[in-house]
């Protein structure tokens, strides 16, 4: 069977085709054409061409053995998947860039947090200073906790607290220590009303959570990782210690979590990877804020 049949003369497309084109090619003769009436006759002829090739395409698909049809829709299946990944990945890729900012600013949060309450604790003696360690501010009037391993009260301390000042720190109250932290009260002037922002802590850890050690000798250090054990207590390591995979840089560093929360701290820089957990620090640091300092103010 041939196209002509396929397509059949009588249907109304061929006769509006036969009517035009005898119109422009017969009864005016293509040379008395204008300009505009031969763009109409293209454009006339490119539809037309379009109809017929849409018609012809149908009919034979129509009768073409369903291998033909199968491979076919085969073809337009695998253009479509090579096509969506595309935009799949670039929505991958907007998703992760989003998610990555997302961290950075909650990082960002976490460490201003924590900043207003870490002091840099220096021992002083006649011809220089050292770092000893960090500390945490535990109360409103600037009490700190600092590990207890190294610490000599005959010694004399200045803390540099977050807004740069210095002030000489004595043993708070009736001398309160652990075998982990011994809180140290400023001495502050009496004209001085200053008030301190006390860390925050958590009330428990779970193993593989995020954290991020804060710690450094002059700038704050990061490291970041998370809690890898979580140990039910040995000779060399007691059940309230929390084993990470960050790295302390000086005694006293701070482990937070990612909402600045104080998650432990690092009590003994010989084992840089091991902190005392936070919750069996929290009823000493009670006990500071119940009890009055000592008065550790001075006459300017």
């Amino acid at each position: 069977m041939n196209i002509e049949k396929r397509v059949g003369e009588g249907r109304p497309a061929t006769r509006f085709f036969n009517a035009c084109f005898t119109f422009f090619c017969y009864d005016r003769g293509m040379e008395d054409l204008t300009k505009q009436q031969l763009v109409l006759l293209a454009l006339l002829l490119s539809f037309v061409t379009s109809i017929g090739t849409g018609i012809i395409t149908t009919a034979l698909l129509r009768e073409a053995p369903e291998t033909v049809t199968q491979t076919i829709n085969r073809v337009v299946e695998k253009t479509i998947e090579t096509v969506t990944p595309k935009e799949t990945t670039i929505r991958e890729k907007e998703t992760q860039v989003q998610v990555v900012v997302e961290k950075d600013e909650t990082v960002n949060k976490a460490i201003e947090n924590i900043k207003k309450s870490i002091v840099s604790v220096y021992s002083v003696d006649v011809e220089n200073r050292k770092l000893y360690s960090k500390a945490l501010i535990v109360d409103e009037v600037g009490s700190i906790a600092i590990p207890s391993v190294g610490y000599n009260p005959e010694f004399k301390y200045i803390a540099v607290y977050p807004d740069g000042i210095e002030y000489t720190v004595r043993p708070h109250g009736t001398y309160l220590t652990t075998d982990k932290i011994t809180f140290l009260a400023p001495e502050i002037s009496e004209d001085d009303t200053v008030t301190f922002t006390p860390s925050t802590f958590v009330s428990n850890t779970d193993l593989g959570q995020s954290v991020i050690a804060v710690g450094g000798e002059v700038d704050i250090t990061l490291s970041f990782g998370r809690i890898t054990s979580l140990p039910k207590g040995t000779v060399d390591i007691p059940a309230t210690s929390i084993v990470t995979d960050t790295n302390s840089s000086v005694l006293g560093a701070v482990l937070i979590n990612w909402a600045g929360s104080v998650v432990g701290l690092n009590t003994d820089i010989k084992i840089p990877r091991i902190y005392t957990d936070a919750p069996s620090l929290v009823p000493a640091i009670e006990k500071v804020a119940e009890e009055t300092p000592e008065d550790t103010t001075t006459t300017p």
